[in-house]
């Protein structure tokens, strides 16, 4: 929950807590790694992606293949290798949405958005409550040009998490992208 809401400091904690608790737990060292890298703690994102790998031979094959997928990116850097394995999974298990949000995410980091929308929304219809995914998909409408679309689900995300200021900040940056700098301030100084 913590890593979803970007409060990746909290993650990083429960994580660590998680562990104190069964030290060869791969896909606590999976979330550890995710945030310590959006923290730009380098060395224990790679430590933690390392450890998630090698305990991974307990974790269930669809584990596996996140955990993979993820060794891939963050300590291979290979995205061919990482995109191979999130089809993969998606192949294997089409209803599990957290394969289809981190398959839809790299695309949208791809700038694939057409793809990166319909495995989004998949995932998103899927849960409609996977905020998650809700957020990242309005992401990819922005980023397509359809604002329409992205503000509509920017405010579906604010609804899913209230008092939580990540959809207002998204919001801003949407309204950036449309070139109405006044109504981002306003929306800058509701997330301050």
């Amino acid at each position: 929950s913590e890593y979803e809401k970007y409060y990746h400091l909290e993650a990083v904690r429960t994580m660590r807590e998680a562990l104190a608790l069964d030290s060869e737990f791969a896909m606590a060292y999976l979330y550890l790694a995710r945030s310590a890298a959006i923290l730009f703690d380098i060395d224990l994102s790679r430590e933690a992606m390392e450890k998630a790998y090698r305990y991974s031979a307990t974790a269930s094959e669809k584990e596996r293949l996140q955990i993979a997928a993820g060794y891939a990116e963050l300590v291979e850097r290979d995205p061919d290798k990482r995109i191979r394995l999130l089809r993969e999974s998606v192949r294997k298990y089409p209803d599990e949405k957290y394969a289809l949000f981190d398959l839809g995410r790299l695309l949208q980091g791809r700038r694939e958005y057409p793809e990166s929308i319909t495995v989004m929304e998949r995932a998103v219809s899927l849960d409609p409550e996977f905020s998650f995914a809700v957020n990242q998909l309005a992401y990819a409408y922005a980023m397509s040009g359809n604002f329409d679309e992205a503000l509509r689900l920017f405010a579906r995300y604010a609804e899913l998490n209230p008092g939580d200021v990540n959809p207002v900040d998204s919001i801003g940056e949407t309204y950036i992208r449309m070139g109405r700098l006044a109504a981002a301030e306003e929306k800058f100084r509701e997330t301050l």
